[in-house]
């Protein structure tokens, strides 16, 4: 497995670990990608830091989007 083809495995876990979540709301969303900014593989604790962008889907199934006040209010 080459460094490309790890990242894009390690995305696609990332968006069916969103898939599994209890919460409703996060289950729509989904990892859009990954991107590293630091190695650091000779330190005492190896690491890589970056960003995992993630968005959602929840307007698109038909619920309603969520608001950047919080979660509305439910109708039931």
């Amino acid at each position: 497995m080459d460094e490309k083809n790890y990242w894009e495995r390690l995305e696609f876990r990332i968006c069916q670990e969103f898939q599994g979540f209890d919460d409703k709301h996060l289950r729509w969303h989904w990892c859009d990608g990954l991107v590293t900014e630091e190695y650091d593989l000779l330190g005492e604790q190896p690491r890589i830091r970056g960003q995992a962008p993630s968005a959602a889907t929840a307007h698109l199934r038909g619920s309603p989007a969520p608001s950047a006040h919080g979660p509305r209010p439910s109708a039931n």
